[in-house]
């Protein structure tokens, strides 16, 4: 037995619309994709998940995933972006772009983002001394990576660690600008190929 008729009779217009992209590979244009590709804003996983999205694009704490994983907004707001992203919505559709615009302007110069302070201390003690704390913990950088890759920002965050990269390798007193800038772009030619 095939699951796809199953899988059609849903309601959803997203989950009708990957059906019909992912698991029968209907071209963008086809009359069935457009029509439900015009709904899907409509759809209640979708309204929904847009009417918890803050004006500085993101998503509050609590208000995805709860616990400690959705503690903060970078997670929730990561989190929110893979869902969005699952769905089909990509760096075009605005909610999605104000919330990679909040990732992006949370985030370090090395790259990761920062630690709330609730994940800072280790089994929820708060008198730990500072050096017994966590000053990082990977999943706080892999979820939000996780939600821009998935709503289609991939080159932009290559782009910005091989600039870190290059930054970090050479020294911004050797060169003037235009050779920084120079250097930079040569490194560049390994992306495409």
């Amino acid at each position: 037995m095939t699951w796809i008729p199953l899988l059609l009779t849903e309601p959803s217009p997203c989950l009708r619309w990957l059906v019909l992209r992912e698991l029968l590979h209907f071209p963008e244009d086809h009359p069935e994709v457009v029509e439900l590709n015009n709904y899907r804003i409509n759809d209640p996983s979708i309204t929904d998940l847009l009417a918890l999205q803050e004006k500085d694009g993101s998503w509050a704490p609590g208000s995805i995933i709860t616990g400690k994983v959705g503690g903060n907004r970078i997670l929730a707001t990561g989190f929110a972006l893979t869902r969005l992203g699952y769905l089909g919505f990509n760096r075009e559709f605005p909610p999605v772009e104000r919330g990679a615009t909040y990732l992006f302007n949370q985030q370090l110069s090395d790259g990761s983002w920062p630690l709330s302070e609730e994940q800072r201390l280790t089994d929820g003690d708060s008198e730990l001394p500072k050096n017994e704390r966590y000053s990082m913990i990977p999943l706080q950088t892999a979820f939000p990576l996780r939600g821009l890759v998935a709503c289609g920002f991939f080159l932009i965050l290559i782009l910005k660690w091989r600039l870190i990269g290059y930054l970090n390798s050479v020294s911004r007193l050797e060169l003037g600008l235009p050779e920084l800038l120079q250097g930079f772009l040569d490194m560049l030619g390994g992306i495409g190929g």
